[in-house]
């Protein structure tokens, strides 16, 4: 197609008639999707009729569901828990560990200080008392690690 620059006058007024029969096209379908998409406005507003996908697939609902009969235990009617049981102790593990070491000027290896909290009759669970034993002097300000691998109480 020629640029509209190099058109003549007649030429140009039936490009200016096909721009606006194409115009006129565009402004029917508009007018058409217009009033389709008030009938579909008017159906939701109907309470989702006739097409409407939300209407025909049921909510979602959290937790459990109605009806359900995994129903929560009474407090009452709960039997004990078969878990372990945790051991009392008269003093919490880091008093525990204060007692060792206190006096101890050189400090103690970790397998020492399990030894001596275990001869104290420091009850416990755990499978692995030795590591719990670590993350306590590890995480105590009070308690320090010497250059030889020793830990010291510094209260």
């Amino acid at each position: 197609m020629a640029k509209l620059s190099e058109l003549s006058i007649e030429e140009l007024k039936r490009e200016l008639e096909q721009r606006e029969g194409a115009l006129s096209g565009l402004y029917e379908e508009r007018d058409e999707l217009e009033s389709k998409l008030k009938e579909v406005n008017e159906q939701i507003a109907a309470g989702g009729t006739k097409g409407d996908a939300k209407s025909e697939a049921p909510k979602k609902r959290r937790g459990r569901p109605p009806g359900s009969k995994n129903k929560p235990k009474a407090a009452s009617a709960a039997k004990p828990s078969a878990g372990r049981k945790r051991p009392k102790n008269d003093k919490p593990l880091p008093a525990v560990l204060a007692d060792v070491l206190t006096g101890k000027s050189s400090g103690m290896s970790l397998d020492d200080i399990h030894e001596a909290v275990v001869d104290t009759g420091y009850k416990t669970s755990s499978k692995n008392f030795k590591n719990v034993i670590y993350q306590n002097l590890y995480n105590k300000d009070e308690f320090t690690k010497s250059g030889d691998g020793n830990w010291v109480y510094k209260p």
